[in-house]
């Protein structure tokens, strides 16, 4: 992450979206349409919002390819009993990279953050435990119920 702070401590992790915030006025005009909506988002970073990043946890990464163009949709859930998914959509991607750290299993995600890329923007998840990468010309972010069974 280039602007987001976590820090290992002895009672978990500091979390800190501050100086990305910071950051992100001086290059959210410059970010793709959704990507900017998603990152300039009020609740995107509210620890208190239902609709936080932090917490979330992932439940799929599809990644697929038309006509040569590649997409991936990630899927998110606090938990299954949480009444909201998010599902971020990427158009035109370029890098999708998942890594796990060696010790560890993907746990919830920590923060993210989304820059301007060359081909668009990068946006960088830290989950406990690992991390998704993935470049892209935008993304689609949206809040959906989740199905019941």
């Amino acid at each position: 992450m280039d602007f987001v702070l976590i820090e290992r401590n002895e009672t978990g992790y500091l979390l800190d979206p501050a100086p990305y915030l910071a950051a992100l006025k001086s290059f959210a005009s410059r970010l793709p349409a959704g990507a900017r909506r998603f990152a300039t988002d009020p609740d995107h970073y509210d620890f208190r919002s239902e609709r936080c990043v932090k917490d979330l946890r992932l439940r799929e990464i599809i990644v697929s390819s038309t006509g040569g163009a590649i997409s991936a949709r990630a899927t998110f859930a606090f938990n299954d009993i949480h009444p909201e998914i998010l599902c971020i959509s990427y158009r035109e991607v370029s890098t999708c990279h998942v890594s796990q750290d060696p010790e560890g299993v993907l746990g919830p995600v920590q923060l993210d953050e989304i820059r301007p890329g060359d081909s668009g923007c990068v946006h960088e998840i830290q989950l406990i435990g690992g991390t998704i990468l993935v470049t892209c010309a935008d993304l689609d972010a949206t809040w959906r119920r989740a199905p019941t069974s």
